[in-house]
């Protein structure tokens, strides 16, 4: 099992994005028990710190995880391969989600321990990973019910994950943002939670 990490934007009540409050996106997303989304979705939590990959410093594509999608085999994901890089990347961003992720996991890995994290749940990404068909596609055919989804946007059994996965995809095969990766995520419990 290889264990990624990222830094994400936190976004809650105390956030807005794109000048929509926290209620605007609670009334659009119809989940009544969302309280927080800790997602990888690049518009609702985006990557902290945000790197130039064309202008990466040193040895920065040493932790850069890629996925071979083109023919370069360099395509960034937003996941690195070391907490200790990510930190030192991240400036003055007083609260952000510190994330251990892995990518399509062959177990359930809710009961997982990471030293120092908390799993908080599975995310369906788009293969290009930046959009969550979990917390930003709900008008598609098949799509996550609010009772699928707990209170931080996310997928708690990891059998359902799979389910919804295919489902999205059977249900709109011409659509972009349904062919997707299950993301299994923890969150540090110390850094970045501060406020």
């Amino acid at each position: 099992m290889t264990v990624l990490y990222t830094a994400r934007e936190v976004f809650d009540q105390s956030t807005e994005k794109y000048g929509k409050t926290w209620s605007d996106y609670f009334d659009y997303a119809q989940i009544p028990h969302l309280t927080e989304v800790v997602s990888l979705d690049g518009l609702l939590n985006g990557t902290v710190p945000a790197l130039d990959y064309n202008k990466a410093d040193g040895d920065d594509w040493n932790f850069i995880h890629t996925d071979g999608l083109f023919p370069t085999g360099l395509f960034p994901t937003g996941l690195f391969t070391s907490p200790d890089y990510i930190l030192r990347k991240t400036t003055s961003e007083s609260r952000f989600n510190l994330l251990a992720v892995v990518i399509n996991p062959e177990q359930d890995c809710s009961r997982i321990l990471l030293d120092g994290y908390e799993f908080v749940g599975y995310d369906l990404l788009e293969k290009d990973y930046s959009v969550s068909v979990v917390t930003n596609c709900f008008g598609l055919v098949g799509a996550c019910l609010p009772t699928e989804v707990n209170a931080r946007g996310l997928i708690d059994d990891y059998a359902l994950a799979f389910v919804i996965q295919k489902r999205l995809f059977d249900n709109n095969p011409t659509v972009d943002h349904v062919d997707t990766n299950v993301m299994a995520i923890w969150r540090h419990k110390t850094i970045g939670r501060q406020a």
